[in-house]
């Protein structure tokens, strides 16, 4: 159990994310306080209290920094070494939904929600997509998109295409410095987009007629739309050979794809009582580091697990307190759960 420093006493935590090499855990708490820790030892490395509330937290890859974004549309980052602000606090200036450091670490690619009236009556709808240089210390480029907020970010695994979607129904594929290379048509609003681990596909998961789109990424063009899921896709993840796509819908259904046989119907179709619930709402699935286990959690339940390969569920995880938040690192070696307790 993780020393919290009474914090967690007063306030809920919205946010988890561990550090790509799953050593450190962040938190958030609903009242903005962020805190961090050793997951291998539980020490308590940092813990920092502002009168915003963080939305938006990651780690870098490559370099020992946290990005945090929040509500007041201020970007902050840390030192991981020395739990030093890097510089002051970064004005964006609308609020900051998601963040995505490049994977050298070079840039962190920032999306707003979109302006309201309260904030700019000239402006409603207008929502920020800006790139951060990391070394230089200043904004390498920004662009204002007039149709709602930006609710994904994606960089390709080289590092040359950063691609977000949101609620406009487009998709748009950028180079690093936001010259715009194309706007996909998406028919319907994204919550959800991954890059094959070899960067030659992109699936794109649908709010609107629960499909999966497949993009060729050498010319953008779809390659095939998955169709299974009877309810919205807000989870979707290549694993393995990145042959193999596992996408969650809201009604709790995973469905496992074989890509190089998408025209054919789901390789397996995941429909376990235990599994029902676990999607709904902004509820969250994971996979395994070693791409053998499915973990899928929803707030108050208890952490259930599936064994991929096995095609069967496995015991649940659970302490006798109903989980509010989970998280899991990249190389699957520790998992971070809230309790309702706290």
């Amino acid at each position: 159990v993780l020393d919290a420093g009474g914090l967690a006493r007063r306030n809920a935590y919205i946010t988890l994310r561990f550090s790509a090499d799953g050593n450190q855990l962040a938190a958030v708490t609903e009242e903005g306080d962020l805190q961090v820790w050793d997951a291998k030892t539980h020490a308590a490395q940092m813990r920092q209290s502002t009168s915003t509330t963080f939305r938006g937290v990651t780690f870098s890859a490559a370099e020992p920094l946290l990005a945090s974004g929040g509500s007041d549309g201020q970007l902050y980052l840390w030192n991981t070494t020395s739990w030093q602000p890097l510089e002051s606090p970064i004005n964006v200036g609308l609020p900051i939904e998601c963040l995505s450091f490049s994977p050298d670490g070079t840039w962190i690619a920032i999306g707003t929600a979109a302006a309201t009236s309260d904030s700019d009556p000239f402006k409603t709808g207008v929502s920020l997509l800006a790139v951060w240089d990391v070394a230089n210390q200043e904004m390498m480029a920004s662009r204002q998109e007039t149709t709602g907020a930006i609710q994904a970010l994606a960089w390709s695994p080289d590092g040359e295409t950063l691609v977000t979607a949101g609620t406009d129904d487009t998709l748009r594929i950028w180079n690093p410095d936001l010259t715009a290379r194309k706007t996909i048509d998406t028919r319907g609003p994204v919550r959800t987009i991954d890059f094959a681990g070899d960067g030659n596909l992109l699936a794109v998961g649908m709010t609107r007629d629960n499909s999966m789109q497949i993009l060729a990424t050498d010319t953008w063009e779809q390659i095939t739309e998955l169709k299974g899921q009877s309810r919205a896709v807000s989870a979707i993840s290549f694993i393995g050979d990145s042959q193999t796509l596992v996408a969650g819908s809201e009604d709790g259904q995973l469905e496992i794809w074989d890509v190089t046989n998408a025209l054919q119907e789901p390789a397996e179709t995941v429909r376990d009582e235990t599994l029902q619930d676990l999607l709904r709402q902004n509820q969250r699935a994971w996979i395994g580091g070693d791409g053998s286990t499915i973990f899928g959690w929803s707030s108050g339940s208890p952490i259930a697990r599936f064994d991929l390969s096995a095609r069967k569920s496995l015991p649940d995880w659970n302490d006798g307190h109903p989980y509010s938040l989970v998280a899991i690192s990249e190389g699957g070696q520790f998992l971070a759960a809230v309790t309702e307790q706290r």
